[in-house]
């Protein structure tokens, strides 16, 4: 798709970045880096910016309805952690509002309860938006890494594509509808809904420590941080902002992968009582015919002296594919008290399968 940089394995929980007015999502590669070996990042060009900026101006109906999509369409489970600066703050409130079945958390920073976005003001700001965003930035003690850092800001400046124009229309927009974008985030477990308030910000013209705390804490019922930073710190301070994302982020999928063994227990359960074989996958459609056992999964339990459980492979209409996943998800403990569940009554059998299907993930580059 083009303007999404998308990296990590799809079958983990997902992550959407949100960028800044004028700016592009290239300005998340230090998080996109950083976070990548654990989750399924995926950093999005807005509307009217970078490689969409030929296809017309900002609106948010049409960056929501893109963010939307990219989530349906390249997420395992319909559903990301949304990370918001500035502009991208206020595009995944407004999201969470239309949307609220694709979002499962929100970090957000930048943003405001009353942005004061009247058109002469927001003319003004837009006109000195770039000398105003350098001058809120934090200087790194490392050469190097400084001048890597401003690299990366002149890149994403010449690679915007927005026009002053457009980017007072985006100011309008804020002050106009911030109470509406605001309802989003009431559709959002509130432990999973996170506001940072950049301190070189608290004075400026169109944000401040009062509105930004009451955003906080009035409207979304959550306490905001203040960081010591500027209004673009995931350029700034990278390393902190990567792992504020890291741990929303992990504390989300600890309670998705909670609330998902909780329904397979319950369907397990429902099935004992009602007769039927225990499925191993509640959440997970079948692959197999009942009656059918893939040749692959029956050659591999005949080779590994698990021949007596190819009947019971065919009642749980299994793929390698799908216990591969499930040994990579779960883990080996939680793997094999699934087997215990599922019916695989002796220690040995599980323990053995749990092997076979260990180098079969290796296989399937799990």
């Amino acid at each position: 798709m083009e303007g999404l940089e998308e990296c990590g394995d799809a079958a983990r929980p997902a992550i959407l970045f949100l960028h800044a007015a004028a700016v592009t999502r290239h300005l998340f590669q230090a998080q996109l880096a950083h976070l990548r070996d654990e989750f399924h990042c995926l950093a999005l060009d807005q509307e009217g910016h970078g490689e969409l900026a030929r296809e017309g101006a900002w609106a948010m109906h049409k960056s929501v309805r893109r963010a939307a999509r990219v989530i349906r369409e390249r997420t395992r489970h319909g559903e990301a952690l949304v990370v918001g600066v500035s502009l991208g703050g206020y595009t995944a409130m407004e999201l969470a509002r239309r949307h609220r079945a694709l979002v499962s958390g929100l970090l957000l920073t930048g943003c405001t309860k009353d942005f004061t976005g009247n058109g002469a003001l927001a003319a003004t700001v837009a006109e000195g938006y770039w000398e105003k965003m350098k001058q809120q930035r934090h200087v790194s003690s490392d050469a190097a890494e400084q001048a890597r850092r401003d690299a990366l800001f002149e890149e994403c400046i010449a690679r915007h594509g927005i026009t002053p124009d457009n980017m007072a229309a985006c100011f309008v927009d804020w002050g106009e509808h911030c109470a509406e974008y605001l309802e989003g985030v009431r559709h959002v477990r509130g432990q999973f809904v996170e506001v940072y308030v950049p301190e070189a910000e608290i004075h400026g013209p169109l944000h401040n420590l009062d509105n930004a705390t009451k955003l906080a804490e009035r409207c979304l019922g959550v306490r905001g941080h203040v960081e010591v930073v500027g209004h673009l710190w995931n350029l700034d301070a990278p390393n902190l902002f990567s792992e504020k994302v890291r741990a929303l982020a992990r504390k989300i999928a600890q309670f998705q992968a909670a609330q998902r063994e909780c329904m397979q227990l319950e369907q397990l359960e429902a099935d004992r009582r009602e007769g039927r074989t225990p499925r191993m996958f509640a959440d997970e459609i079948p692959l197999a015919a009942v009656d059918e056992v893939p040749q692959e999964i029956e050659d591999l339990l005949n080779s590994s002296g698990l021949a007596d459980l190819v009947g019971w492979a065919r009642d749980q209409q299994l793929t390698l594919p799908a216990l591969a996943n499930q040994l990579h998800e779960l883990g080996r403990t939680a793997f094999l008290q699934k087997l215990k569940s599922a019916g695989v009554a002796k220690l040995a059998d599980r323990q053995k399968l749990s092997n076979v299907i260990g180098k079969v993930s290796k296989s399937l580059g799990l």
